[in-house]
């Protein structure tokens, strides 16, 4: 039985389609799954805010699901469904996980949030409290602070520069204006994309999307986010005056979008360092070091990522030891341990086996399939991705991690701390 249902969520492929005003959907039928997943994917997040406005993706997606007219969260919890979002940098993401039979009703209540949605000052001031309490649990520690500069002085005018400002913000310029805005610029048909997953018929489905969301009108989606301009990274970014509490000597590099074909090989050589930045950096200084404290950033975004290894130092250290430790540290990831054989059979298992025990929980092949739309230009179920990732080699990681990860596309950053 068990190799049955494995062949069954292994051989299903997802159906996508359109609405003449732009709505896209994608459905994978799961018939041994008890549950339905339903993923709401807008292609718009915190690049997209304004100028002087970040935060404001964020408290939408509160004020969507939460706010009483047709309160999203009221109108699933009779059915014993649960709903929960996240703003990214470039979508905003509403997953919902429910009975079958409350599909229906499901598209019908979301499909008038997204056509029209009232505020009001009250509800408006409850939700911006909401998200002031998650920040405060979130934190906003030294690595937060050097990812924020870093981000400003490399991106510079470009909106990835206030990604994590506005994931941060503090929202107290905020108004329902601004809320509104967002929502009328952001939240049109050709931005959003529903993910389906479960024990339902893709045909069935079609029909409830195109009666559910084909009356809202079409809107002209606003312009996309600018390309990354490569020459950009080409100088080295130097912020650091005489007198400073700590320094941090940073090295980025930049990394391809998910629409590359050397993206694969390099998420499973970057995984053991986003899995244990720590150890693996700690390896590789040597016992001299005046580095105190050592950490690595990685980053994808619809773009493109990047990696950014710092090394932070007592601000009394000498700039030029900084320099010197910092640039040994990245002459070593030249031929990092984890490079090896046998460390990449060990971290290719664990990545293919995520993504296929993903195929057995309907929320995580939704999400995987509305990231995949996102990211990749098409839907595709964790399987199929799994499938992508077994075709690796440790060679041909081994040569991406050469073509990108080198010492001469290494981007010198020093931060000045306290």
């Amino acid at each position: 039985m068990l190799w049955l249902l494995l062949s069954i969520a292994s051989a299903a492929s997802p159906r996508s389609g359109a609405l003449d005003n732009g709505v896209t959907w994608t459905v994978l039928e799961r018939p041994e799954a008890s549950l339905v997943a339903v993923q709401h994917w807008v292609g718009a997040g915190a690049v997209h805010e304004p100028e002087g406005r970040a935060g404001t993706a964020h408290l939408l997606e509160h004020l969507l699901i939460g706010s009483e007219q047709g309160a999203l969260e009221s109108t699933l919890s009779p059915s014993g469904g649960r709903l929960n979002g996240f703003t990214a940098a470039d979508y905003t993401r509403y997953a919902a996980v429910m009975p079958p039979d409350a599909l229906p009703g499901w598209l019908t209540a979301t499909a008038d949030r997204f056509q029209d949605l009232t505020l009001t000052a009250e509800t408006f001031e409850r939700e911006r409290r909401v998200v002031h309490e998650e920040l405060a649990q979130r934190g906003r520690g030294l690595s937060a602070q050097v990812q924020v500069t870093i981000d400003a002085a490399v991106y510079a005018d470009h909106p990835y520069a206030r990604i994590l400002a506005g994931r941060n913000a503090r929202l107290d310029g905020l108004d329902i204006t601004d809320a509104r805005a967002f929502y009328e610029r952001h939240y049109v048909p050709g931005l959003l994309h529903v993910v389906v997953v479960g024990p339902v018929d893709a045909a069935e489905v079609r029909d409830w999307m195109i009666r559910a969301y084909g009356e809202i009108a079409p809107a002209q989606a606003p312009p996309p986010i600018p390309a990354l301009d490569p020459s950009m990274f080409g100088v080295e970014i130097v912020d650091a005056p005489d007198a400073a509490v700590a320094r941090v000597e940073a090295r980025m590099w930049p990394l391809p979008p998910a629409t590359h074909p050397d993206y694969w090989a390099l998420r499973v050589a970057l995984q053991p360092l986003e899995a244990d930045t720590g150890a693996r950096l700690l390896d590789l200084l040597s016992d001299d070091t005046a580095i105190t404290r050592v950490g690595a950033d990685v980053r994808w975004r619809r773009l493109g990522g990047h990696l950014v290894v710092t090394g932070v130092f007592s601000g009394t250290r000498s700039q030029e030891k900084n320099k010197a430790d910092q640039g040994a540290l990245v002459a070593s990831l030249a031929d990092p341990p984890w490079l090896s054989d046998e460390e990449i059979a060990v971290t290719h298992r664990r990545a293919i086996r995520r993504m296929r025990s993903a195929s057995w929980d309907v929320q995580e092949t939704a999400r995987w399939l509305g990231w995949s739309w996102r990211y990749m230009g098409l839907s595709r179920s964790p399987s199929q991705l799994a499938s992508e990732i077994a075709s690796l080699t440790p060679e041909r990681i081994r040569a991406v991690w050469a073509r990108w990860i080198t010492a001469a596309k290494a981007i010198r950053i020093q931060l000045n701390v306290g």
